[in-house]
């Protein structure tokens, strides 16, 4: 398989992921049976655990595919994904 069918593969695994919890629940378990059934190179399990970005990026995830990524891995980042502290960007203004 080539460079770009494995970051396809893997992109379009992180956007089943996201819109997919049994899936999601499911790869936070039991990533190695879910990378094996989408596809994905069992060498890339060390960089999908790690989550960190330059591994990301050196395994073709697309930038915004990454944070959606982190979301999946840490589910509480969420909270501190605000706009609060930017007053030009609430509806009040």
């Amino acid at each position: 398989m080539n460079t770009a069918d494995r970051a396809r593969r893997l992109n379009l695994l992180v956007e089943r992921l996201v819109h997919e919890p049994p899936l999601r629940e499911r790869y936070l378990t039991d990533r190695e049976a879910v990378l094996a059934e989408t596809g994905i190179d069992p060498a890339s399990a060390p960089a999908l655990a790690s989550g960190d970005i330059e591994a990301l990026s050196a395994l073709g995830m697309h930038p915004i595919l990454q944070m959606h990524y982190q979301l999946v891995l840490k589910p509480h980042m969420a909270a501190h994904m605000t706009v609060r502290h930017y007053p030009e960007l609430s509806e009040d203004a």
